[in-house]
């Protein structure tokens, strides 16, 4: 049997729904929150569990997924207004998963 560890999943639309629906199949704890809460109740049976903000969501996780759309709503969720990189424990690993250039 693997190790699980409490993951956060940031953006819980097509592609993050599916991430947090999979990794609760297979027993891992798993955080969400996205701008739209109905997204992050649906999940909610399946033992997902929500939060009104994505610096909540973090807080207590391992591991941070962010599965928004563009480079640019990627930096407001690490950077802007809650600034989820100041919420992350040091050594948190964190996956991007937009659509954006190599250079951003």
């Amino acid at each position: 049997m693997s190790t699980v560890f409490p993951v956060a999943i940031i953006g819980v639309g097509n592609m993050g729904g599916a991430m947090a629906a999979n990794l609760r199949a297979r027993g891992w704890p798993v955080h969400v929150y996205d701008l739209d809460a109905a997204k992050c109740q649906a999940l909610e049976p399946l033992g997902a569990v929500a939060y009104p903000d994505a610096v909540q969501a973090v807080s207590q996780t391992s591991a941070t997924i962010v599965c928004v759309v563009s480079a640019r709503q990627t930096i407001e969720v690490l950077f802007g207004a809650g600034a989820v990189a100041a919420a992350m424990q040091l050594g948190q690993t964190v996956l991007l998963c937009p659509t954006m250039a190599p250079d951003a």
